[in-house]
């Protein structure tokens, strides 16, 4: 089995191909990182424990060197003072709080920052964030936030002790946020390339959106319709003879104008949704909201998923609610509920009325955004004119 995996090829799957096993290849390169890192600690400890031995003997002497140069100073300083006073026939007690009193005391105020600075500065940054968003199209909102987060999460594994990382939990936590790391490349490259598709683009828009909302569940339940699709599965048998009948092409592998292709068709397309699932998931546990807004909240702790809540959603909203930071201070509106005003069970909205609603956000944030720009263009071309 080593051997047959040792000569399996690994081909490149960012056009959808499903010949990579990436986990597979992260595996392996962790297994040569770890040969590696085990033959540099296999050096001669003879060596190295010489190399040791001199570093401590060069830095216990500058230590020595360094207190005797700060006491003679300190020394010198203090004869200094005592000269000071006797000329000038003050007294240390009767002069007032010395400089350096005063210095500590400064210092002491700079380090114990105003509690409403804070939340100012909180504010500003918020506002600052939400004034850039304003200034991006779609596909820069979405590649703007799901590389934010995904840098958050990278940060939050990147904080666990050693012994953590090296654990079971942990240790497949790493190779899970790489190979989501990998499934985002395709995504990337359609967004900036403007090349995704309207559906997937409208659907991402809502996922981001519900996200930053902190509503967890509204943001999978469009994942679910996404993956799913609107396309008939294909099971058993779907071709029993030589010529190609009508409603064949409602389970067709590509998008048509009958039935839209779900994304088990598409590798490249599942795999970056299966990563956006998994940004879902590390969201609700950096930014936790109550359960009622969350999707397999979970309770149990485990600190191999990430140092935000010890791996639990629960302490992540406890220790969140503990700063003052529940959906109600955050202003936030009520969760979603499956019951309609006057009592009786609300009827789920069809996708294809989601989809168009979400298109409508979309169509109009990208008229704004073209409308700005061209402002902007306007005002720039205008100034050049006057320079000249």
């Amino acid at each position: 089995m080593l051997k047959a995996e040792a000569e399996v090829h690994l081909d490149d799957e960012s056009a959808g191909g499903q010949q990579d096993n990436l986990m597979l290849e992260l595996q392996r390169n962790e297994r040569e990182e770890r040969a590696r890192l085990k033959a540099v600690a296999h050096e001669p400890a003879k060596a190295r424990a010489e190399a040791e031995k001199e570093a401590v003997v060069v830095a216990v002497k500058l230590v020595k060197e360094e207190r005797a140069r700060l006491k003679a100073v300190a020394h010198e300083l203090a004869k200094a003072r005592v000269e000071a006073e006797k000329e000038s026939g003050t007294k240390k007690d009767s002069a007032g709080p010395s400089a350096e009193d005063g210095d500590a005391e400064g210092e002491k105020a700079i380090v114990t920052e105003d509690p409403t600075m804070v939340i100012f500065k909180k504010a500003a940054a918020a506002l600052a964030e939400k004034r850039m968003e304003e200034a991006m199209a779609v596909d820069e909102r979405i590649v703007y936030f799901v590389q934010k987060w995904s840098k958050e999460w990278g940060e939050d594994l990147e904080r666990r002790p050693e012994e953590v990382k090296e654990s079971g939990s942990g240790y497949q936590s790493t190779l899970t946020y790489r190979q989501t790391m990998k499934y985002l490349e395709p995504l990337y490259e359609r967004l900036k390339a403007r090349s995704l598709h309207d559906e997937l683009r409208t659907g991402m828009w809502m996922m981001v959106s519900a996200m930053k909302e902190r509503n967890y569940l509204y943001a999978n339940d469009i994942y679910i319709r996404l993956a799913v699709g609107t396309a008939a599965w294909p099971i058993g048998v779907t071709q029993v003879g030589i010529h190609e009948r009508s409603a064949r092409e409602k389970i067709s592998h590509s998008m048509n104008s009958s039935g839209s292709a779900h994304i088990m068709n598409d590798e490249a397309t599942r795999k970056f949704l299966q990563a956006i699932k998994r940004i879902i998931t590390f969201v609700q546990r950096a930014y936790p909201t109550d359960p009622s807004r969350s999707i397999d909240f979970q309770t149990s702790s485990d600190l191999g998923r990430g140092v935000a809540g010890a791996g639990s959603d629960r302490m992540a909203l406890l220790e969140a609610e503990a700063k003052g930071e529940d959906w109600r201070s955050l202003g936030m509106v009520d969760a979603p509920h499956c019951m309609d005003r006057d009592g009786s069970v609300l009827v789920p909205t069809k996708w294809q009325y989601i989809l168009q609603r979400g298109a409508e956000q979309v169509e109009e944030v990208d008229a704004k955004i073209e409308t700005s720009r061209a402002k902007a263009a306007r005002i720039e071309a205008g100034k050049g004119k006057a320079a000249k």
